[in-house]
């Protein structure tokens, strides 16, 4: 059964790499924003909190995935493959907060494609180095997002 199971995990990983989708991101295009700490996000107001969307120390851009046209058990597939599994401290996917490229575009940022690990892989990028002007944007950005709780998976899931 261990078998099966790795064999299901592995087509279904490889099923998600199948995709393409344009080089271009356009501004009406839906954003994915994958939480992992419940700090991120407030499940009773139903909103997606700044911090989710405050750009990564290291990189000074946030990831997002492109997840327009996608299927809500996809959207939840890449985050688990793409994301999740590939972070170190192997935390749980909570969430995710929705939001067109046009909100980080208002904001002066650019949402550009980024296709490693997946091609529907983007980055919101341009921050600027000040933190109170990245809170101020991420703020904005965070007002227009919409907060999906991963849904629990039924006993005896495996994918």
């Amino acid at each position: 059964m261990r078998y099966l199971r790795r064999f299901s995990e592995f087509l279904f990983s490889t099923f998600l790499r199948l995709d393409w989708v344009s080089r271009a991101v356009a501004p009406d295009e839906r954003t994915s924003r994958y939480i992992f700490d419940k700090k991120q996000f407030d499940e009773a107001k139903r909103i997606v909190k700044y911090a989710a969307f405050m750009p990564s120390k290291k990189t000074g851009d946030i990831s997002v995935y492109r997840t327009a046209h996608c299927r809500e058990w996809r959207v939840w597939g890449l985050g688990e493959y793409f994301v999740a599994r590939r972070r170190p401290d192997k935390v749980l996917l909570l969430a995710r907060g929705d939001v067109a490229a046009r909100a980080f575009v208002q904001q002066g940022l650019s949402v550009v494609a980024k296709p490693e690990p997946h091609p529907r892989h983007a980055a919101a990028a341009n921050w600027p180095s000040d933190k109170a002007e990245q809170r101020i944007k991420a703020i904005a950005v965070a007002q227009e997002a919409l907060l999906l709780v991963k849904p629990l998976a039924p006993k005896g899931n495996t994918v």
